[in-house]
């Protein structure tokens, strides 16, 4: 993994953002870092599709108020995302991990926009396997030959959520699929079952 930042040596990062609240602060911790930053929103993922334009709608909105330029790749395949992440031999987070990280990739190699790394926001949440992205944008960066910029952006976690209440910019409660909603309302579906 090639850590790229170097205080005063402009380099161009795609950052690939989850969601705006995620966005904040690895975008500000990148622009202090003397980056030049291009967003990009790929995140089949989310559901229901109205979550999904809420979540498109605040990223685009946020990176407009900074002056980022921003890809939006806005494609909503319901049923390859299930796929590809639901199945029996998949680890259902790793598969969605290597999905979003892979089109990052993908966008920065292939004529979207020409950067010298690819980081994610995925790194700012506390929620999210820190060891499995870096394991899984590692692999993405070998195979396309793009540094993968690494920074743990979770030591900005409070911070970052300070400045997306203060904003009031609009937050999500659970990470975006179908099971991570089930999963944010385990103890009411326990309730409901008499548990």
């Amino acid at each position: 993994m090639a850590k790229i930042a170097a205080r005063g040596d402009r380099k161009k990062i795609l950052l690939h953002s989850c969601c705006a609240p995620c966005t904040i602060y690895p975008l500000r911790r990148l622009r202090e870092g003397g980056m030049e930053v291009v967003g990009f929103f790929y995140n089949p993922n989310i559901h229901p599709f109205t979550e999904f334009e809420k979540r498109l709608n605040a990223v685009v909105e946020y990176y407009g108020e900074v002056e980022v330029p921003l890809i939006v790749n806005a494609e909503y395949d319901v049923s390859d995302f299930l796929k590809k992440t639901f199945c029996a031999d998949v680890k259902r987070c790793e598969a969605c991990y290597r999905m979003r990280l892979s089109k990052a990739f993908e966008a920065a190699g292939g004529g979207d926009v020409e950067v010298d790394a690819v980081t994610s926001t995925l790194l700012f949440s506390k929620y999210q396997d820190h060891e499995v992205l870096i394991r899984i944008a590692g692999e993405e960066s070998a195979r396309s030959g793009i540094p993968f910029h690494y920074e743990d952006y979770r030591e900005g976690w409070e911070e970052g959520r300070r400045l997306c209440r203060e904003s009031g910019m609009y937050s999500q409660k659970y990470c975006g699929c179908i099971i991570s909603e089930q999963e944010r309302y385990g103890k009411r579906i326990k309730a409901l079952k008499g548990d």
